[in-house]
């Protein structure tokens, strides 16, 4: 609101403060008694406070009507801020509400693909541990198999060794002179 409505404003109020008290002066000082008196007092006053509102109404009435113009436009534009502030606001909120979506889409789809990037990683440790299992199974049967040839090699040639002792210790007392010439003749005549 302008100073010079104020201005008109509080002067009109003024005015109509100082009529009021004039025109409601006379009765307070008029002396008792008389038949027309009390009549003309009401009559004064209803008089007064015709020419009160008169006079109100012609000095307020461009004042209050430029005061609440002013008020109006001033709301008007005060909700038309609020208006674009809270479109805004319900912009933010919409696109922050797509924002979350989207992000919980993405986080979907990393949380799928971290799961099977696990996936295969470990069905590759246990392909791997598979095949590590299957080199140590035949190492180890190849020690074993090892392990068991050189055992039939040593029980052989301790088999071969013992056989030697007893045919060594055996022989010279079973052999006879005759046995002898026998095996050389059927030697000399293979040979032939």
């Amino acid at each position: 609101m302008s100073r010079a409505a104020a201005a008109r404003i509080f002067g009109g109020a003024a005015l109509a403060v100082a009529l009021l008290l004039v025109g409601s002066a006379p009765p307070a000082l008029a002396a008792e008694g008389g038949g027309w008196r009390p009549i003309y007092d009401v009559v004064m006053l209803w008089v007064n406070f015709g020419i009160l509102v008169l006079v109100l109404f012609k000095l307020l009435k461009r004042p209050l009507r430029d005061f609440f113009r002013d008020r109006k436009e001033e709301v008007a534009v005060e909700i038309q801020r609020i208006e674009e502030e809270k479109a805004r606001a319900q912009q933010r909120v919409a696109e922050a509400t797509a924002e979350l979506e989207d992000s919980q889409a993405r986080l979907e789809r990393v949380r799928e693909r971290i799961i099977a990037e696990g996936e295969r990683i470990r069905d590759a440790i246990i392909e791997d541990a598979r095949d590590h299992s299957r080199v140590l199974i035949t190492q180890a049967q190849r020690r074993i198999d090892n392990q068991l040839f050189s055992a039939r090699r040593r029980f052989q040639a301790e088999l071969v060794d013992m056989a030697m002792e007893i045919a060594l210790e055996r022989l010279p007392r079973e052999v006879t002179e005759v046995d002898n010439q026998r095996y050389i003749d059927l030697y000399l005549n293979t040979a032939v």
